[in-house]
């Protein structure tokens, strides 16, 4: 019955889709806002449902969502990195308020929904200790908001690509090459802490989205002459990946066939972004709350999961935590958008933007 899920995934995927006509065109804005949008609500969704799935054992196609959600966050970062780099290169001084600017636009709402997970644990007995909190999430890798782990990994993407800005202006290479460095810092301080391997097996996604950005013309040019082939080629590559993910047992080499899959899938969706447009309503609307979305689900996932609904009707539980969650994510996205647009006006008074 949980593939019931799935189905309404694929219709909202494929109702009203654009077939890009002749066979030789591309979309022109297959990385539009609008377009990425789409698909954040989409894979905010597929998110959600790799939770669900780990947690249930009904559905057989939606039992495979325990192994995709790496693939879906890929795609987050890699629209993060990509926006990013265009903004940079289109706007000179873009990093000089960049901090000032973007950073509130998650750490606002990180901050705000750590407060609502720390009121229902101390709800439940658990209260914790600001200290508690500062050692489970940066020592242990274990923030109280469940499945956070990816918003604290944005935000420290972020600040890495504002120092890449500051140091290297307009020498994009520069950026470029010291971006995959820093990532890879970033993978080893992991690894050394003992963070689980979702922290760090899709952030790389994030470089090729800046490595897009800078070489976009480049790539498009290529793409207008062997789509075909490059299509066919990368979609190879990415499904030896993933075979190599289930068969080779050094956990080294396929930590790198994850890297590498993740980093392919975010491709393959840019590929087919570029024959097909999302134009499903729902994708859309579930794109603008993506951020709250991923933020809140947790909570109905903990609030819902008791024997009567879990364990009677996986269905039913499943549809309750994925209903509610919207609906939260709704409350608190506009709820977020007034809190930072007062936030706006009060750096506008101040002279900052």
């Amino acid at each position: 019955m949980n593939d019931l899920l799935v189905l309404g995934l694929v219709i909202i995927i494929l109702y009203d889709i654009q077939i890009m006509k002749p066979f030789s065109t591309l979309n022109e804005d297959y990385l539009s806002l609008e377009s990425c949008n789409s698909f954040r609500g989409i894979f905010a969704l597929v998110v959600v449902f790799h939770h669900l799935a780990q947690r249930t054992s009904g559905g057989v196609l939606f039992h495979l969502f325990t192994h995709v959600g790496y693939l879906a966050v890929a795609v987050f970062f890699f629209y993060s990195g990509y926006g990013l780099m265009k903004k940079h290169m289109s706007s000179p001084g873009y990093y000089e308020k960049f901090l000032l600017n973007r950073i509130p636009s998650i750490l606002l709402p990180y901050l705000v929904i750590t407060v609502i997970y720390w009121l229902y644990y101390a709800g439940t007995g658990k209260v914790y200790s600001a200290r508690q909190m500062m050692i489970s999430t940066f020592l242990k890798g274990l923030p109280i908001v469940s499945f956070s782990w990816y918003i604290i990994a944005i935000l420290l993407s972020y600040i890495a690509f504002w120092l890449l800005m500051v140091l290297f202006k307009k020498h994009y290479d520069r950026m470029v090459m010291s971006a995959c460095l820093l990532n890879l810092l970033y993978i080893l301080f992991c690894r050394r802490l003992g963070y689980g391997s979702y922290w760090y097996n899709t952030a790389f996604a994030f470089c090729v989205g800046i490595f897009w950005a800078h070489k976009e013309s480049d790539i498009l040019e290529l793409l207008q002459k062997h789509f075909p082939i490059s299509a066919t080629s990368v979609i190879l590559f990415w499904m030896i990946c993933i075979l190599g993910t289930f068969v080779v047992k050094k956990s080294v080499i396929r930590f790198a066939l994850q890297i590498l899959s993740s980093c392919l899938f975010s491709i393959i969706i840019v590929l087919f972004s570029m024959k097909f447009r999302i134009r499903s309503k729902i994708a859309h609307f579930l794109g603008t709350i993506s951020l709250e979305l991923y933020l809140v689900q947790g909570l109905p996932i903990m609030m819902f999961r008791n024997k009567v609904i879990y364990i009677q009707n996986e269905l039913l539980w499943c549809s309750i935590v994925l209903l509610s969650s919207i609906a939260l994510a709704v409350v608190f996205h506009a709820l977020f958008s007034k809190m930072l647009t007062y936030y706006r006006k009060a750096l506008t008074k101040q002279g900052v933007t």
